[in-house]
């Protein structure tokens, strides 16, 4: 039986490596909608696509620079409409 080397890749993101093959064979159903990890599979590592990377959650030297969204402020008073 022949061994395969999985093709490890840099996420554009967060620049750590990860492989398409061992996640759509571990984690398949995120491949699919509604996740749909197809679209981004080839650039982006699944947390990031997933908006659950490590620049996504922000540290006390840095902000945010995925996707996820705005960021507010503990204490800060939401607008009800």
């Amino acid at each position: 039986m022949a061994s395969t080397t999985a093709v490890v890749r840099v996420c554009k993101e967060c620049g750590q490596g990860y492989s398409v093959e061992e996640l759509l064979e571990d984690q398949p159903y995120y491949f699919d909608p509604p996740h749909d990890y197809w679209s981004g599979a080839y650039v982006y590592c699944l947390a990031c696509w997933l908006c659950v990377g490590p620049n996504d959650f922000p540290t006390e030297e840095s902000e945010p620079t995925g996707s996820g969204g705005a960021t507010v402020s503990p204490g800060a008073q939401l607008e009800s409409s």
